[in-house]
């Protein structure tokens, strides 16, 4: 368990020898490292209420919405909506104009911005006049269904009314949406098949009671101050998504190594303890090594246009001990819409002497590309790529052999590969 050391504390710590002053200084490195980031330790000082919320903090909060939203699913194409050819939109689910930046919402930075824009707001403020904006989904040409995990509303009347969310201090008690909004989902299709489905959470959700039945679904995490307009541009294709997804969506919650066994969680309830007895295998290494077929991969993110992946090269086949090698790799554009796609390169150690994870991500790369543009992206890497920690040598070590390099846009769906040798 950890534990707390005040001043006292760390003194008695030092005096008995439990500590050294190089234990002290390694914890309050980053410390100080962030002080002088931030410019905490000059000598003038900037109030930092005098420069929050300016147009250009703004625009940077808009686009990182817009580049971390995740498109999962997108049949028929029906997205982006062309405004032209549609007159009612309605606009619905519980998450659709809830705020998030909230006193004792749970949080766990509370950070209360200036304003926040909902995905309702968003949406209604894109739309303008060009469209209706009705509540009865039956009549309307397209429906916006935002779902997902609440951790608005009053953190301590959550914890006592044991709400399912994303929250501090309180577990998510299922992997799956909570049952109304699994009902209001099936319902609303059923009443009108042109809906789309807008997650706001921060962590994987079950969708396999209802994924079949939606034609799209887009993942907008918790988007932040300017959400609601960022998700606006993504749906009605003024930009394409170009998110992906920094986790694996299991297809069911026990095919996650964190949930094989009680001891891992919640954990013995008597000794207070969790184990964590997934070792390296954490994430997507792990459904690697097990085989298991995520529901969707880490790494997985749709867009409106389509990418092409050819002609991977190294610029060394043998890499020497401190030689950085060069990895290069064509992508085009071969859709009819501008957009960005993220190149992911993974490397597999071919034959090693401990257990590894059958691939590793060790470097990526957005690229956005205007239709039919074709570039050659470059990758330089070190012998990094292939180390491991070794428990017996207390140090991150390479073994000499062969490597594959293989690279994708998700950690399922790597098409290209090439071999090198590490030689030191």
């Amino acid at each position: 368990l950890s534990r707390v050391y005040k001043k006292k504390k760390v003194q008695d710590a030092l005096d008995s020898g439990e500590i050294n002053e190089g234990d002290i200084d390694f914890i309050v490195k980053p410390l100080l490292r962030t002080f002088i980031r931030v410019g905490l330790l000059d000598e003038e000082k900037i109030s930092p209420q005098k420069i929050i919320d300016l147009p250009e903090h703004q625009e940077l909060a808009k686009k990182i919405a817009e580049e971390g939203m995740v498109l999962l699913k997108n049949e028929n194409n029906i997205l982006p909506i062309d405004l032209e050819t549609i007159n009612k939109v309605a606009i619905i689910g519980p998450n659709a104009d809830r705020e998030f930046g909230k006193p004792y919402h749970g949080g766990s930075s509370a950070v209360l911005p200036p304003f926040e824009i909902t995905p309702y707001n968003g949406i209604k403020n894109y739309i303008g006049a060009k469209a209706e904006i009705i509540s009865n989904v039956e009549e309307a040409d397209i429906v916006f269904l935002v779902v997902g995990l609440n951790h608005g509303g009053h953190l301590l009347l959550n914890l006592f009314l044991k709400r399912e969310g994303d929250t501090e201090g309180s577990d998510r008690t299922k992997y799956q949406l909570p049952e109304e909004q699994q009902k209001l989902i099936k319902e609303t299709v059923e009443k009108n098949p042109n809906t789309i489905v807008i997650l706001v959470a921060g962590s994987p959700i079950n969708v396999s009671e209802w994924y079949d039945e939606v034609p799209a679904l887009l993942n907008a995490w918790y988007p932040g101050m300017m959400g609601g307009n960022a998700l606006a541009k993504i749906l009605f294709g003024e930009i394409s998504p170009s998110g992906k997804l920094p986790v694996t969506y299991p297809k069911e919650l026990e095919d996650h190594p964190a949930h094989k066994s009680k001891r891992r969680f919640p954990g013995d309830i008597e000794e207070l303890k969790i184990y964590y007895e997934e070792g390296i295998f954490v994430g997507y290494r792990y459904f690697d090594e097990k085989q298991i077929k995520p529901f969707f991969p880490f790494g997985f993110g749709l867009s409106y246009t389509e990418f092409k992946l050819s002609n991977i090269q190294v610029d060394k086949p043998e890499i020497k001990e401190n030689e950085i090698f060069n990895i290069s790799i064509d992508i085009e554009n071969i859709g009819e819409k501008p957009g960005a796609e993220t190149i992911q390169i993974y490397i597999e150690d071919d034959q090693c002497s401990v257990g590894r994870p059958p691939r590793e991500l060790q470097a990526f790369e957005k690229v956005f590309l205007k239709p039919k543009e074709r570039k050659t992206i470059n990758f330089q890497l070190n012998k990094s790529a292939f180390e491991f920690y070794s428990e017996e040598n207390h140090t991150f070590i390479a073994e000499p052999g062969s490597f594959t390099i293989w690279a994708g846009n998700s950690s399922r769906d790597l098409p290209l590969s090439i071999k090198v040798h590490y030689k030191p």
